[in-house]
């Protein structure tokens, strides 16, 4: 009997032996392989969270940079043409030394010319702006119909002129003649900006 509880015991502790190993031998594999896969499945699934939220932004920024694009081209082409109505500095002065001309030829007298530092009522360009307004007085004597002629010659260009504060009087009432004062202004571009125009 004691021969067959040594047996029964050696038996069992064989067992318990065995189970003891299997259970070391599973945790060890369990923390060998699949401990750390788990970590890589864990650090995978962050990165693919993150990566997806990268992957939004990315998307969001390509989308704002797009308008911002075409925002700029839109500006761009609207500065082309505001460009095309200002006076480079070489034109200004050709137009101003025209002007003496143009009343001789729609035949107006000229009766004063003179530069003027106030701006009437254009509106004065920003002061990190390389336009300036330029102004002149003009004191003419004519027809109305040559001064009309006189005013739409003025104004028949590409780039834009202003004329404002149009005083118009009897200035000889036998010869049917007017006197009219004016004032003519232009925008004139920089040095920087005109050789950026051409």
């Amino acid at each position: 009997m004691a021969f067959e509880n040594w047996t029964k015991t050696a038996y069992f502790s064989r067992n318990v032996a065995f189970a003891a190993l299997v259970v070391i031998g599973t945790i060890a594999v369990y923390n060998w392989f699949i401990v750390p896969h788990t970590s890589y499945l864990g650090a995978a699934q962050r990165y693919e969270l993150v990566a997806s939220k990268l992957a939004k932004t990315n998307r969001l920024i390509s989308n704002d940079v797009k308008a911002k694009k075409r925002e700029v081209k839109e500006l761009n082409e609207r500065l082309a043409k505001v460009r095309t109505k200002l006076f480079g500095p070489a034109q200004a002065e050709e137009f101003f030394d025209s002007i003496e001309d143009v009343a001789r030829e729609m035949n107006c007298r000229v009766l004063s010319i003179k530069f003027s530092d106030s701006l009437s009522s254009r509106k004065e360009p920003a002061a990190d702006s390389d336009i300036t307004v330029k102004s002149v007085l003009l004191n003419v004597a004519g027809s109305y119909k040559n001064v009309a002629a006189m005013i739409n010659k003025l104004q028949n260009r590409t780039e834009q002129v202003w004329i404002d504060g149009v005083k118009i009087k009897s200035f000889n009432e036998d010869l049917g003649s007017l006197k009219c004062d004016m004032r003519i202004a232009i925008c004139v571009m920089g040095d920087k900006e005109a050789s950026a125009n051409e």
